[in-house]
């Protein structure tokens, strides 16, 4: 059996093979554990443990954590990825990346084969070609005519609610952090992100940027309550900013 989890949020994908390695301990208390990584890894010692079984016919069940960290150690995997799934054996594999080569191969062998991508490279990906600082920008400008159609083409190239509300929460405390502060050192902010956001709170009264702040929140919340859609309560927003 093969698994494999990857992903630049490495705390979520070492949350979820962990998980499914404790499923299968408790279907398996007998199963023999080996955690293999980049440093003690051998293509002899890995090869053995995809046919063998442990004393008196037990299972096994192999964590290979971050060996792709070892161009041999990727090369072995791949080149025996079937007999990997074929194996009675079960082997969770956890990386930071993988080519879209390798993904291809992987997954007609994987019996899963999960991505767990941070939430700037998740709207990096998602979004493409769409500038998603034009939306952050759109609304430091107040423009509501501006902001609405963008927050669309947002959606429609593929963006989450949760990553726009995160890059329009952003923009709204870069202000409120900006506005009062006399340099970007006090305002914990880059120079070009406090020389922007500072003119952008001209824009604003500290209690519209609160409040600003507190919708977002609500909407994200609600959404997550499964009271209200967040893309549709983010575009109400923007109508009334």
């Amino acid at each position: 059996m093969l698994y494999f989890f990857y992903g630049t949020d490495t705390e979520k994908a070492r949350a979820y093979a962990r998980a499914v390695i404790a499923v299968m301990q408790k279907k398996r208390p007998d199963a023999q554990y080996f955690r293999v990584t980049s440093e003690n890894w051998s293509a002899a010692s890995f090869e053995e443990l995809v046919g063998s079984q442990g004393l008196f016919e037990q299972k096994i069940i192999v964590f290979a954590d971050g060996t792709f960290d070892t161009k041999e150690a990727k090369e072995f995997m791949l080149a025996h990825a079937s007999e990997l799934a074929e194996s009675e054996n079960a082997f969770v594999f956890l990386e930071k990346s993988a080519d879209a080569a390798s993904l291809k191969k992987i997954s007609k062998a994987a019996r899963e084969v999960k991505e767990f991508a941070s939430a700037e490279a998740r709207s990096k990906r998602a979004i493409g070609e769409f500038n998603v600082f034009s939306l952050a920008d759109a609304l430091g400008e107040r423009d509501r005519m501006k902001l609405w159609p963008l927050l669309a083409q947002a959606f429609m190239a593929g963006a989450s609610g949760e990553e726009v509300s995160g890059i329009l929460f952003w923009q709204v405390k870069a202000m409120l952090a900006a506005q009062n502060a006399t340099s970007a050192a006090s305002a914990g902010l880059s120079p070009f992100v406090f020389s922007k956001s500072k003119r952008y709170a001209t824009k604003y009264s500290f209690s519209d940027l609160a409040s600003l702040s507190r919708s977002i929140l609500s909407s994200y919340h609600d959404a997550h309550r499964g009271l209200t859609d967040l893309p549709v309560s983010l575009e109400k927003l923007a109508l009334k900013i």
